[in-house]
């Protein structure tokens, strides 16, 4: 089970967002080929898509088709983690092949978690809006993160003059871990 469980409360008002988003747009909402609207759902970066599973029950009984996206999987050298580690760039790639195979002519909802924000916000730079009719995130961090206090720890770091020592000893460490959560 994953730790990251919507509240049928938070399901409800992502459903009415999409919605709301779908009825309020310039386009006519229209079904996808299946006969219903297509809901893309992109997870943040600790998690996979499975992280959002409940949303997709929820979304699929309110009859909508739901389409998940895998991105920043490690590529074939990387280290083994299951968590998107390729970066931000790499995800959009993932995300353009995904709606690229996708029939979503009659436009797509997306809803995007945490990281995942971020790799939409590229793919819109990089690609453009295309069939995406509409956009809803789920604690996007658009102004970084504060995980574990290392922003703190960066700040006290510069303070004391040995940021840049530091960035050179951890580097060649860390930022094969880490390169999804750069901008």
């Amino acid at each position: 089970m994953s730790p990251y469980r919507c509240s049928r409360t938070a399901t409800l008002a992502i459903v009415a967002a999409v919605s709301f988003s779908a009825a309020t747009g310039t386009a006519a909402a229209a079904p996808a080929p299946g006969g219903c609207e297509t809901v893309l759902l992109v997870h943040d970066i600790a998690a996979g898509p499975d992280s959002l599973s409940m949303l997709a029950d929820d979304l699929r009984h309110d009859g909508r088709c739901v389409v998940t996206v895998t991105w920043g999987a490690p590529a074939p050298g990387d280290i083994p983690l299951p968590v998107a580690v390729r970066g931000i760039d790499a995800g959009a790639h993932d995300l353009a092949n995904t709606m690229a195979v996708m029939d979503a002519r009659a436009g797509v909802d997306v809803v995007a978690h945490g990281v995942g924000s971020l790799v939409v916000q590229r793919y819109l730079q990089n690609y453009g809006a295309g069939s995406i009719r509409s956009l809803t995130t789920l604690g996007p961090i658009w102004n970084g993160t504060e995980i574990g206090g290392l922003a703190a720890m960066e700040q006290f770091s510069r303070d004391l003059g040995t940021y840049d020592l530091i960035l050179g000893l951890e580097k060649p460490l860390i930022d094969p871990v880490c390169e999804a959560a750069e901008k």
